[in-house]
């Protein structure tokens, strides 16, 4: 759980339980349904990386960004938005991505994998060495 909520490391998870466990009863604490207040904390962007991402992406020869749910966490949703259009780098979402970009920009491909778009993963699976 606390990968889970920790904005930084967390990442896919699934809880499943079994149909047989789902049907059963608990007399839970009530404390347990009350409202919890969540603080993410956010790190400082440590200027050093910031310096090897834009070495990076000034190298590449067909970059595409594909913003994970952090992007969400940190709110950075116009920032990507500005960098795409600045730099021209095509944004490809992933599943829990979805919706990093909330304004329209002609650098949006839609989603990602099985779920996404033909066009997005046609030019995702292009080498980009």
């Amino acid at each position: 759980m606390r990968i889970l909520t920790d904005p930084a490391e967390t990442g896919a998870a699934t809880i499943a339980l079994p149909q047989d466990i789902q049907a059963h009863a608990w007399d839970f604490p009530v404390k347990f349904f009350e409202p919890t207040i969540w603080r993410i904390e956010r790190r400082l962007p440590i200027p050093e990386r910031i310096q090897e991402a834009a070495d990076l992406i000034r190298s590449s020869r067909r970059p595409l960004i594909m913003p994970v749910v952090a992007f969400h966490y940190s709110e950075a949703w116009e920032d990507l938005r500005q960098l795409a259009e600045q730099v021209g780098i095509p944004v490809g979402e992933t599943f829990a991505g979805r919706g990093a970009i909330h304004t329209p920009t002609k650098w949006l491909l839609g989603g990602l994998g099985v779920t996404g778009t033909p066009s997005a993963g046609k030019i995702a699976s292009q080498p980009t060495w």
